[in-house]
């Protein structure tokens, strides 16, 4: 598994599972690197996406795992991924 940021060329894989943002408020969310994803040999496996709240504090929005992939601690390692970032 690896865990890195999104980047544009995710959108579309996003877009069509996150039906909670808009699409303009996903990009934005990209491009201000505030989304990672989770992802077994190119396959997603899930994403975590946050914002800020009060400007300055980190605030998760949306974890989620695909269904296929749950309770196999991806999320766990998602989060101490932030963490640690």
């Amino acid at each position: 598994m690896k865990i890195r940021f999104a980047v544009k060329s995710d959108i579309e894989i996003l877009s069509t599972y996150d039906k909670h943002i808009r699409i303009t408020e996903l990009e934005s969310s990209v491009s201000l690197g505030r989304v990672i994803v989770a992802e077994d040999n190119e396959t997603l496996i899930g994403w975590l996406r946050w914002n800020l709240f009060w400007d300055n504090t980190p605030f998760m929005n949306m974890l989620f795992i695909l269904d296929q992939h749950r309770s196999c601690g991806y999320g766990r390692k998602m989060v101490a991924y932030l963490e640690n970032k």
